[in-house]
């Protein structure tokens, strides 16, 4: 069972600065540290990356869920597709993400798709209250991220840009480079099986 939720946010903030703070998810960790207990970068070519979310389901409760997610940057709508799996129960979401120009305003629409328990078929207003009350704490959180950038002309400013490699694969990563040495223990179990073809 899917429930779609349509968020619509609009504000008179430059285009340029609100394009690169909605995209930019470099600052996932420091600014929503209460949505995310976790986020890590696992691919990245062009367009598209991959990530690992570690989400709070109630903060600051010991609670979690994770996610594996795919995006891709579609730049005819300034904004993202994501594929979020469920890596608990396989449930899989959805998210489109565009960013439009108006008269003095920038609007950004998100159509999310949620897969959720057929439970929620009884409650699905307290599901979106949920939803909404999560995500406009993300955008003030947001919105303080771009008040900061305004000053200083957005992202080019040293201060304010984000590092973004621009190609990262973990596996290369992690199985080629960053093998962790075992500290003090380390085990090897060798263990040779005759088999006999004579039956008893």
């Amino acid at each position: 069972m899917y429930i779609k939720i349509t968020r619509v946010c609009e504000t008179n903030a430059p285009f340029d600065i609100f394009e690169n703070a909605t995209n930019d998810w470099t600052h996932f960790m420091h600014l929503h540290h209460k949505s995310h207990a976790d986020f890590r970068l696992l691919y990245k070519q062009g367009n598209r990356e991959i990530f690992f979310y570690k989400s709070w389901v109630i903060y600051p409760l010991p609670f979690y869920t994770r996610y594996i997610v795919l995006r891709e940057y579609i730049p005819e709508q300034c904004g993202y597709k994501q594929v979020y799996f469920d890596v608990a129960n396989g449930r899989t979401h959805y998210l489109n993400g565009i960013i439009t120009e108006g008269n003095g305003t920038v609007k950004s629409t998100g159509e999310f798709w949620f897969s959720v328990p057929w439970i929620w078929k009884f409650f699905p207003r307290l599901f979106f209250l949920f939803f909404k009350t999560r995500m406009r704490r993300v955008m003030r959180e947001d919105n303080s991220m771009i008040m900061e950038r305004i000053p200083l002309d957005g992202i080019e400013n040293q201060k304010c840009a984000p590092v973004i490699p621009e190609n990262f694969n973990f596996y290369e990563e992690f199985t080629r480079k960053k093998v962790p040495p075992p500290a003090q223990f380390e085990f090897t179990d060798h263990v040779f099986q005759h088999l006999s073809t004579k039956s008893s």
